[in-house]
């Protein structure tokens, strides 16, 4: 539990970070391990940052940070790699107001310096819908007519993954999935 706070998790990672490891089982899977540090500086009665690392069984390693105090981000999905790294903003609330197309950029091995692509991708926050495509998608799912976005499975595992952080935080280790 954070000290001072009334609930043992709940905040930051829990609200905002579990889209981040929904994304990162869909990129790389379940981790081998996670770490976790969780902080409240706010005076919430949760955590308003927290910070999940991952290590996966073939060297990968992975990081969510998610805070309710961050402002004015940039990118808030990266990935960087041996053959390309690629930058992605304006999928959350501290970069939608303050990013710049290209949203979606990548840089490919080999490529010249200045060699950044626009992957042509307009993130949903700057179309000015996003929170309204969510529920309306749920309710045509309830109402058999869309397929499910992700799996209850899924979701829970993505759930699991920020428990372990908030855990890992708690007990001052790394813990193995």
């Amino acid at each position: 539990m954070i000290e001072g706070a009334r609930h043992p998790a709940g905040g930051a990672l829990f609200d905002e970070g579990s889209h981040a490891f929904d994304q990162l089982l869909w990129l790389l899977g379940m981790p081998h391990s996670v770490y976790g540090a969780i902080s409240s500086r706010l005076g919430l009665d949760c955590d308003d940052t927290g910070l999940a690392v991952m290590r996966y069984a073939d060297g990968a390693i992975a990081e969510v940070i998610s805070s309710g105090a961050m402002i004015a981000a940039e990118d808030c999905v990266e990935v960087y790699g041996t053959e390309g790294s690629a930058l992605l903003s304006a999928t959350d609330m501290a970069s939608r107001e303050f990013a710049r197309a290209p949203y979606f950029r990548y840089f490919l091995h080999g490529a010249e310096r200045s060699g950044w692509i626009d992957g042509g991708v307009v993130p949903d926050f700057q179309q000015g819908y996003f929170h309204q495509k969510c529920p309306h998608h749920f309710i045509e799912y309830l109402l058999g007519r869309a397929p499910a976005i992700v799996t209850f499975e899924e979701g829970l595992n993505a759930l699991r993954l920020a428990e372990m952080a908030y855990e890992s935080s708690r007990l001052g280790r790394e813990i193995v999935v």
